[in-house]
């Protein structure tokens, strides 16, 4: 993390002065008589050529490890990990999801859900939920026991000790008309599919 936090402070000021100078180049800032003097001296003096070419090594091998350590950073927060006797064990947090995703399926108001869960060091698990209800009902109450359901199978079947936060987002409650209407749509999909056009005797 501190490698991460060292390199990316490095490459804020490489692109200050690269952005400077580039500013001061349109603005006119630098007079063409000393650019040109500088690049002949630094493309003909062996000690110039020797230090920008070090200079470029170090910057390439500088973006390496700044791409490794944003890989693994990025890899991390896709699992959770705890550790067992035998060993560590590392779980998804796509897993994660389609567990949420399955006790949707357990309750008939949900038409659909979408889980999104992150994983953090200080602020544990937090778990994102976009609802579609299939009917009206006590919001407060149903989420409440949405909420308190998810926590609990997560922390049965995880067995983690980790703070999860949980937070519900509903996106839309259907109507009648719109569940009549979809019911409709489902039936005359289906009946399509069942028929069959023969094909022309030759």
């Amino acid at each position: 993390m501190r490698l991460f936090s060292l390199v990316m402070v490095f490459y804020i000021i490489i692109s200050v002065i690269v952005g400077a100078l580039l500013v001061g180049f349109s603005l006119h800032l630098f007079e063409l008589g000393e650019i040109t003097t500088f690049i002949n001296q630094a493309y003909f003096d062996y000690h110039s050529r020797i230090t920008l070419g070090a200079t470029g090594v170090v910057l390439v091998l500088i973006a390496l490890l700044f791409a490794q350590a944003t890989s693994d950073r990025h890899e991390r927060e896709k699992t959770i990990a705890f550790n067992n006797p035998s060993g560590q064990v590392t779980i998804t947090l796509y897993a994660v999801e389609d567990l949420i995703r399955k006790i949707g399926h357990e309750m008939p108001q949900i038409k659909e859900m979408r889980p999104d869960v992150v994983a953090t060091k200080k602020r544990g698990l937090q778990v994102r939920i976009r609802l579609i209800l299939r009917t009206a009902t006590n919001i407060p109450e149903f989420t409440a026991h949405l909420q308190e359901l998810v926590r609990t199978r997560m922390q049965e079947t995880l067995g983690i000790e980790d703070q999860i936060t949980v937070k519900i987002h509903i996106a839309k409650i259907l109507s009648q008309q719109e569940k009549t209407r979809k019911n409709k749509e489902e039936t005359d999909s289906s009946v399509q599919e069942d028929i069959q056009v023969p094909f022309p005797r030759r």
